[in-house]
């Protein structure tokens, strides 16, 4: 704490003395800065001089004739918010103002702690990253008008390590891709080391403004798979191969907005809800799994979703649907006859599940959009008629 006297103002004319107020006539005033400091001036009203006393280290202030305080606020490198009070007391009256300052904590520290905590100097690209440059110019960083952080894409850039709790604060986040290309066939020469291996917990309830969450071939990543119904504006939630865990509750059909969910090879059980079929606007879903070796002796290779009962009768609601994966997802009951009345189904794959029913080829046939679908491994489930090019079946299905 520090304390210091002004030089005394000579006293105004007359006999009344001016109230010791700050300018806007009150007793207490109050400065909120964005954490990344820098001046702020306060007036007051006085007729004599006075004193400064202020309770924090990361606080300068500087007074000059007329009333005129200027605060001077360090950076916050912190990851907590902070407050202080700093208290005016006038010398020849006693009489005191207060003012409280507080400072949010910077997404630009948050950056900080995320780079180290995933290996930040041995990442594929980390141009201008713990830099003085804007944050705006760290790589895979964007912001808005405010400053914060919207856009965050750090996919395949060699990230290791675990999570860290504290990214959940940038709380402005609009775009957050850290997928990795590890479990796909997309890699090039140049990026085949360049995979990223994250663990750790995510809570999707932390971002609020997700449009886009990419976190696929993240194995170790996890969480709370209800939590994302809760993204009122997300349009992509892409976490497939990754170790999310819990169930599809009828709340998914809140996101108004979802276009892609892929939710394949993770640790999801419970029911497909009926409610799903109710998303009209969803292009794409992918349920199933990745690895699996038999139907006879089930093994997947960890994680895997395994879901109790069938597909929802009311499937042909989905209107805008372009493709459908269901592989080894554990799928028992009838094969719904609603399949056929998918107009922008592209391509289906429900191979290794346990559907009953005969598939009839003329129907499928006449599906406009259709250019792939895979059956085989549903030993109860037949077709007939004439099968088109397209379908995938064993011999034994075919009736």
């Amino acid at each position: 704490m520090c304390s210091r006297d002004t030089i005394p103002e000579p006293a105004p004319d007359g006999p009344e003395r001016t109230p010791f107020r700050w300018e806007d006539g009150t007793e207490s005033a109050s400065v909120t800065d964005d954490g990344y400091g820098g001046e702020v001036e306060l007036s007051l009203s006085c007729d004599s001089g006075y004193t400064v006393q202020e309770d924090a280290d990361w606080i300068t202030v500087e007074t000059r004739y007329g009333g005129v305080l200027t605060l001077k606020l360090d950076e916050n490198r912190g990851l907590e918010s902070r407050e202080a009070q700093i208290k005016i007391s006038e010398i020849d009256t006693g009489e005191s103002l207060t003012c409280t300052v507080s400072q949010t904590y910077t997404d630009k520290a948050v950056l900080i702690r995320l780079y180290d905590a995933l290996d930040g100097d041995n990442w594929g690209d980390k141009r201008c990253w713990k830099s003085d440059s804007p944050i705006r110019e760290w790589y895979g960083v964007s912001t808005g008008e405010n400053g914060r952080v919207t856009h965050l894409q750090l996919e395949n850039n060699h990230l290791r390590g675990e999570l860290p709790d504290e990214i959940h604060l940038l709380n402005e986040l609009q775009t957050l891709e850290l997928y990795s290309l590890k479990h796909t066939n997309t890699l090039d020469n140049s990026q085949k080391d360049l995979w990223n291996e994250i663990t750790g917990t995510f809570h999707a309830s932390s971002f609020p403004h997700l449009k886009t969450i990419w976190l696929a071939g993240c194995v170790g990543l996890g969480g709370d798979i209800e939590e994302f119904w809760s993204l009122a504006e997300v349009e992509k939630i892409l976490l497939d191969n990754c170790c999310f865990a819990g169930a599809i509750t009828p709340e998914i059909v809140n996101l108004t907005h979802l276009t892609h969910l892929h939710l394949d090879s993770n640790n999801l059980s419970g029911k497909i809800p009926d409610e799903i079929t109710r998303m009209t606007w969803l292009k794409g879903l992918r349920l199933g799994n990745s690895y699996k070796k038999s139907y006879t002796s089930p093994y997947y290779v960890e994680p895997c979703n395994v879901f109790e009962g069938g597909l929802p009768e009311s499937l042909g609601d989905m209107k805008s649907l372009e493709y459908l994966d269901l592989n080894f997802a554990g799928l028992t009951g009838a094969f719904p006859e609603s399949f056929y009345s998918l107009p922008s189904l592209r391509s289906c794959s429900i191979i290794y599940n346990a559907f009953s029913g005969t598939l009839d080829g003329t129907e499928l046939s006449s599906m406009p959009s259709m250019s792939s679908f895979l059956i085989y491994n549903n030993p109860e489930l037949f077709i007939t008629g004439e099968i088109p090019s397209w379908v995938s079946c064993f011999s034994n299905q075919i009736r």
